[in-house]
């Protein structure tokens, strides 16, 4: 066993040589850590929203009846470490770095408010087509939700809420070409799982929050489910008004 464990030291050692990792954001070689080097994890945009009420995602669906609360890790542009990030794992085959993304998102939000994740039953990542994820070779929305399920101790569900429609990609449209784009696009493969459930829903980023509308709207007929809201990051920074304990 000791030359096994040598062996496999040995060899991890040389891999690191031959192939150093990079951080996902600026590309140096990292010393330490696992994805983000220590410039890139203090450049994070924190949203801060565990800590607030009627924050930039719940202003989004403050109009949905069962929704409850809603929060994301990072603020995104065009340039930030967030969105490289997020852009790596989508489109270079970088599949590691979901469940890291959804670990971080989830231990922000409890060092933020300890009770984020309070009544929660079971976390839910927001579908891909399976035409979609065959191409890609996975759905980073479900890799992000692995890391929040393991981070949190809830059960993932990665059966019940279904992507019906291959619909086109969202990145040039409008908010209302959005929403006419994600209507209807989900269905519910097993209705009684998550009969009566606090569903949290994950995704890698909201920005006008037409897709997860349709999400809810299939949970929403089921009696007693109620929805919670987490991505790894959302457009925009809006002011928002602090949590107290009594309000989560």
């Amino acid at each position: 066993m000791p030359c096994m464990l040598h062996g496999m030291r040995s060899s991890s050692f040389l891999l690191d040589l031959l192939y150093p990792p990079y951080c996902e954001s600026c590309r140096k070689v990292l010393t330490r850590g696992e994805v983000l080097c220590d410039e890139c994890l203090a450049r994070l945009t924190l949203t801060e929203h565990g800590r607030m009420r009627d924050n930039k995602l719940e202003a989004l669906f403050a109009d949905i009846r069962k929704f409850e609360r809603g929060a994301a890790w990072c603020f995104y542009d065009d340039d930030s470490v967030v969105l490289r990030l997020i852009h790596s794992l989508k489109y270079f085959s970088r599949p590691s770095i979901g469940e890291w993304i959804g670990r971080m998102a989830a231990e922000e939000m409890r060092r933020q408010n300890p009770l984020f994740f309070e009544g929660m039953d079971v976390v839910v990542p927001v579908p891909l087509h399976k035409n979609k994820e065959r191409e890609r070779g996975y759905n980073q929305s479900e890799l992000i939700a692995r890391g929040v399920a393991r981070a949190c101790g809830l059960p993932l569900d990665t059966l019940s809420l279904v992507r019906v429609i291959d619909n086109q990609t969202q990145t040039r449209l409008s908010k209302e070409e959005r929403l006419e784009n994600t209507r209807d696009i989900f269905a519910l493969s097993d209705k009684e799982s998550l009969r009566g459930k606090h569903v949290l829903l994950v995704d890698d980023v909201v920005t006008t929050g037409a897709t997860m509308r349709d999400c809810m709207r299939c949970l929403s007929p089921l009696r007693g489910t109620r929805f919670s809201v987490l991505s790894a990051a959302v457009a925009g920074n809006l002011s928002s008004q602090p949590f107290t304990s009594s309000t989560v």
